[in-house]
């Protein structure tokens, strides 16, 4: 049978619950992507903090000078590399690294911490 809607006619909020845990059943699943942060360093003490899917990929892109923004300051050197992450922890963790680069002690107070799973 063909339902008809009434524009006088709304849903009532028990209605409108059960339409939403029901539309939420049918969300595509998370991604299964991972990321690393990394964090690199080269001879002149300048550090750049990034994500990738394959931190040693990115490692290799930046010391062939793939990316205009690290190019002029090769060659790099890997000084930390992270477990795989989900996207929202490597985003939050990047963010915190990033927020401390020049503060040496703070980024190993935090890679240290990340590797206790603190």
């Amino acid at each position: 049978p063909i339902s008809t809607f009434s524009f006088t006619q709304f849903p009532s909020p028990l209605e409108l619950e059960l339409q939403t845990r029901t539309a939420t059943k049918w969300l595509p699943p998370m991604s299964k992507k991972t990321y690393q942060v990394y964090i690199l360093k080269n001879r002149m003490n300048r550090r750049f903090i990034g994500k990738a899917e394959d931190a040693q990929v990115e490692y290799t892109a930046h010391n062939k000078g793939e990316f205009k923004g690290t190019k002029a300051f090769k060659p790099w050197q890997m000084e930390w590399c992270s477990d795989q992450l989900s996207r929202n922890d490597a985003l939050r963790l990047e963010e915190e690294l990033r927020h401390h680069k020049t503060n040496t002690p703070m980024l190993e107070s935090i890679t240290h911490k990340h590797e206790m799973g603190m």
